[in-house]
């Protein structure tokens, strides 16, 4: 690090001088360096910072901040995520499985030229994975284990996110 300094300084065009000449008078300068008397080197050592509430610097209550001065918020509530029905009914073969929370979960006729991330993500979504669902199982019924949202087949299970 100090080799790195004296590069910086040699660039500069200053010259560091290692032999330093100092006082201890209170802020006399001799040829090379000021030394402030009611300075020490335990002045200049880091520590944590103080444990200060803004109630101390205020004069309010702890913790207190303003009171939003704005005006209410207008419009209807929201309503949450969009239904599987209303986000995913579009897909081609769509037929709902399960609707949760954050996912649905449907199966839907991918002719091997669609995968579910291509369809979760045409319809507004996100693909979270993918199962095959081959005819001649019971629609809904997830066979094997996950394939991924980019495998192209033809009748797969896709489960997307509700909304984005």
């Amino acid at each position: 690090m100090s080799a790195l300094i004296a590069v910086l300084f040699a660039l500069s065009g200053c010259s560091l001088d290692r032999a330093v000449h100092a006082t201890t008078d209170a802020g006399e300068r001799d040829a090379t360096v000021v030394v402030d008397a009611m300075a020490s080197d335990a002045d200049l050592v880091d520590a944590p910072a103080p444990d200060v509430d803004a109630a101390d610097l205020d004069g309010g209550p702890a913790d207190a901040g303003p009171e939003d001065a704005g005006d209410p918020d207008v419009g209807p509530p929201d309503a949450g995520p969009p239904s599987c029905d209303s986000q995913y009914g579009t897909a081609i073969g769509y037929m709902p499985c399960a609707e949760r929370a954050t996912e649905c979960e449907f199966a839907a006729l991918l002719e091997s030229v669609r995968t579910c991330g291509t369809t979760c993500a045409a319809l507004g979504g996100h693909c979270i994975d993918a199962y095959r669902n081959e005819v001649p199982f019971p629609p809904c019924e997830r066979q094997g284990t996950p394939i991924g949202c980019d495998v192209f087949h033809g009748d797969d299970i896709c489960i997307c996110s509700r909304g984005p």
